[in-house]
């Protein structure tokens, strides 16, 4: 049911969403995007104000596509692994937001997260924040720090999955935030923690034995 439900929601969301190979040879080549998959090579295309990017992996299939106006990303954002399964899929407003819900997947296909995004400010701010990654090794939750950048426009409810399918996390940012209550779980679906957030900061966890 749940595979059915994916397949529906990206049929509206993306309706263009098309899996092939490009010529680069009239393309302008701009840089490497090893975040995609690696040796991946990103090509433009100008048309006026509009940016045309078209990302190929070293085995000739479509990696990335997006536009950009004045340097910000517009419409609809598309990223593939080399075997053509989809990475990425989301869109951007016109002030260069994101908007929508956005997916992420694993290579083998199974949804990694969904980012359910809210009307959001035009003004985009940015900081660094460093967050705690849980990970689940035979049982034990590992944890360590990891730093990175955020956009604090971000307003929605975010899910994360592991590769069972089986729900990771759940709850609402706003703003770029955590806001409210985030119930985590462990890859057999049991939840084993709750926590209580405001605004970015950690108010109290609830633990599960």
């Amino acid at each position: 049911m749940m595979k059915m439900l994916e397949k529906l929601m990206l049929l509206i969301c993306f309706p263009s969403l098309v899996f092939c190979q490009i010529d680069t040879t009239n393309l302008k080549y701009e840089y490497n995007a090893d975040y995609i998959e690696e040796g991946v090579r990103v090509f433009s295309e100008s048309l006026g104000d509009s940016v045309f990017y078209s990302g190929v992996h070293k085995n000739g299939n479509l990696a990335c596509r997006y536009k950009k106006v004045k340097n910000v990303f517009l419409g609809k954002y598309m990223a593939w692994y080399s075997n053509q399964q989809i990475q990425v899929l989301k869109e951007f407003s016109d002030n260069g937001d994101p908007i929508g819900t956005c997916f992420y997947y694993y290579p083998n296909g199974q949804l990694q997260s969904i980012q359910e995004y809210f009307k959001s400010p035009s003004e985009i701010l940015r900081e660094a924040r460093k967050d705690t990654l849980e990970i689940e090794e035979d049982g034990i939750i590992r944890q360590m720090e990891v730093m990175h950048v955020q956009t604090l426009s971000e307003n929605g409810i975010y899910r994360r999955y592991y590769e069972n399918g089986n729900i990771a996390e759940k709850g609402l940012w706003v703003k770029g935030r955590k806001e409210g209550e985030w119930e985590h779980y462990l890859q057999n679906g049991e939840k084993y923690k709750i926590q209580l957030w405001q605004k970015g900061e950690l108010i109290k966890e609830e633990l599960f034995e």
